[in-house]
């Protein structure tokens, strides 16, 4: 079965991440500035909540050229280059290319509450961490498996390029390394390209946490 991708966002609740996939890649220039491709699915049914009026409050979830235009607008330094859209069965599937001025105006955009995403630059390495799970909280079991369930058909991607080797480390919440990736986890690291790739019940299910350190 082909398998539908799940969202690297990090801002998404658990009930719209079980309705919306996506794949994300990231590259980066030697001067930090870069582009950023999604290819998003989202239920025809759940369109209009990125065009609710006074939604200021809520997590903005793109459903179209215009949401996601105006999400960039509260995004100094990131600019839409491009966007196409069409239906396929329930999913409209969307793809956009944004370009952003340096790394650091990126995070907000991964990380709306910037608590979980953090980038460093020092004496010539880059470090970008994404936290996906902190880790210390168990999730109800019975949560879980329904989380698991509806999202059975997605996966949660993201990959980065840059102009040196990267390197890719899966940790806890504590920063610890993980002697084991969770679940059907994958992690590739390709010279100046590595990805990341996991089931979204896997991420909850990570109860020690999971940080994803990008280095090059």
């Amino acid at each position: 079965m082909h398998k539908k991708l799940f969202p690297p966002l990090l801002f998404l609740s658990l009930f719209l991440v079980s309705c919306i996939g996506v794949k994300a890649g990231i590259s980066v220039d030697a001067e930090g500035k870069g582009r950023i491709s999604l290819e998003y699915r989202i239920l025809r049914e759940f369109e209009s909540l990125g065009r609710l009026d006074g939604n200021e409050a809520w997590p903005v979830i793109p459903a179209g050229k215009a949401d996601l235009e105006r999400s960039l607008e509260r995004l100094p330094g990131m600019k839409l280059k491009a966007f196409s859209q069409k239906d396929e069965g329930n999913d409209t599937l969307l793809h956009a290319e944004m370009e952003f001025s340096s790394v650091e105006n990126l995070l907000p955009f991964l990380d709306a509450w910037g608590e979980r995403a953090l980038y460093q630059s020092e004496n010539g390495k880059k470090r970008l961490s994404l936290c996906l799970n902190p880790g210390g909280k168990l999730y109800d079991p019975r949560l879980i498996a329904i989380f698991k369930r509806f999202s059975e058909d997605y996966v949660w991607e993201l990959s980065l390029t840059a102009p040196e080797t990267v390197s890719l480390a899966a940790k806890d919440g504590k920063g610890n390394p993980l002697a084991e990736l969770p679940g059907g986890a994958k992690l590739e690291e390709n010279g100046k390209k590595a990805r990341f790739s996991i089931a979204p019940a896997d991420i909850l299910s990570a109860e020690n946490g999971l940080i994803l350190d990008f280095s090059w």
